[in-house]
């Protein structure tokens, strides 16, 4: 089964499509989007997915998004974002590090080292 969505584009008043293929027990999704198109991972794809509501440029989709989300949770969509998860954590605490080490560093250049 073939769905599709309109998801609200934040660059400009349009939107992007959004196809989700349910076939044989798996679920894959394009987005027309510039990063969808390169293949690339999008924030329509995630939010529909994960039920997001306020990513519908056509309100009148709920019906569509709410079974696009039950495909989702079928297929246990939340594991595949959870390392991106874990990793953007990691991330914060690594820039916060970096912060940090740049301040002593600093300071040791004003105070001398």
């Amino acid at each position: 089964m073939k769905l599709t969505l309109k998801a609200k584009s934040s660059s400009s008043d349009g939107f992007y499509s959004v196809n989700f293929v349910y076939d044989g027990g798996l679920l894959t999704v394009f987005c027309n989007c510039p990063a969808g198109e390169s293949g690339k991972f999008c924030k329509h794809k995630w939010q529909l997915l994960s039920g997001n509501s306020e990513m519908l440029y056509d309100p009148a989709e709920i019906e569509t998004l709410q079974t696009v989300h039950a495909w989702a949770v079928e297929r246990n969509y939340e594991q595949l974002y959870k390392k991106v998860n874990e990793l953007n954590e990691k991330i914060e605490e690594f820039k916060k590090e970096i912060t940090d080490e740049k301040r002593q560093v600093e300071r040791k250049f004003r105070e001398g080292f």
